[in-house]
């Protein structure tokens, strides 16, 4: 079923509905995203993102044109700036 169907029946979009609300219910539940609500969650995954920038980009394999990797890293870097303001002051 896609969403410009023209045809779609009530019974099998209330089924793709409520299966997404079920895994909406498990995502909720899992351990790993209610540890995310906490400072010290938010350190490691930052942690784990400039690692893997580093491993990446020093190996050459996300950007084989060295010249452009510095670039590259400042773009990436400036395209999360909004998730630690945001972070920054939510914990202020």
């Amino acid at each position: 079923m896609y969403v410009e169907e023209k045809n779609i029946e009530k019974d099998t979009l209330l089924n793709l509905i409520q299966a997404s609300i079920n895994a909406t219910k498990i995502f909720a539940a899992d351990f790993i995203t209610k540890e995310f609500k906490i400072y010290q969650s938010f350190y490691l995954c930052n942690r784990f993102f400039l690692l893997n920038l580093a491993a990446i980009y020093t190996a050459g394999f996300e950007c084989p044109d060295t010249a452009r990797i510095i670039p590259e890293l400042r773009l990436m870097l400036d395209g999360v700036d909004r998730i630690y303001t945001a972070f920054n002051e939510s914990f202020l």
